[in-house]
């Protein structure tokens, strides 16, 4: 259960820290449209996909930090946010059908923050596997606070970290 919490406030994080950019807002916004425009079976579909792309960045942002990337916490974690997000999906398509709500609308938007949670997670990894990608390096400063809480190093350390001052990735 404390798993659980651990997660919810970490999206609870990356929520706040994505909806005080401009990047964020959208982001959000043109993940929405898309899903609104593929449906909610799609919707779900891209969470799955958002979430193993995630895992695979996360695992290689581990190996880069000389970390083992399968370890029990990282194992726990993953089976948790997979419960968690699930629970959350197989909960509102529960209520819109209790409902008679047939635009399946709030799954959209609830897959839609998913996807956007594991986007802005999965940029933070890849910007720590490498800090020069090209299409990442105009996230960089909005993505700082992802990738030091990732490294459990300071804002700032991150910051230096992304714009090549410091090649060392290890906890300070």
């Amino acid at each position: 259960m404390a798993r659980i919490a651990e997660i919810i406030i970490n999206i609870g994080c990356k929520l706040s820290e994505m909806f005080q950019t401009v990047y964020g807002w959208i982001a959000a916004a043109g993940i929405f449209i898309v899903n609104f425009f593929a449906g909610y079976e799609c919707s779900i579909h891209a969470v799955i996909v958002c979430v193993l792309l995630d895992t695979i960045w996360g695992i290689a942002a581990q190996i880069k930090r000389g970390h083992f990337a399968l370890s029990e916490v990282g194992r726990h974690g993953l089976f948790s946010k997979f419960a968690l997000y699930a629970s959350a999906i197989v909960g509102f398509i529960l209520i819109e059908r209790m409902a008679g709500i047939d635009s399946q609308i709030t799954v959209i938007a609830i897959c839609s923050i998913i996807c956007l949670i594991e986007l802005w997670s999965m940029a933070g990894s890849a910007l720590i596997v490498n800090p020069k990608m090209r299409f990442l390096r105009i996230f960089r400063q909005v993505l700082a606070g992802e990738v030091a809480r990732k490294m459990q190093i300071s804002v700032e350390d991150a910051r230096s970290y992304l714009d090549g001052c410091s090649g060392d990735v290890e906890k300070s």
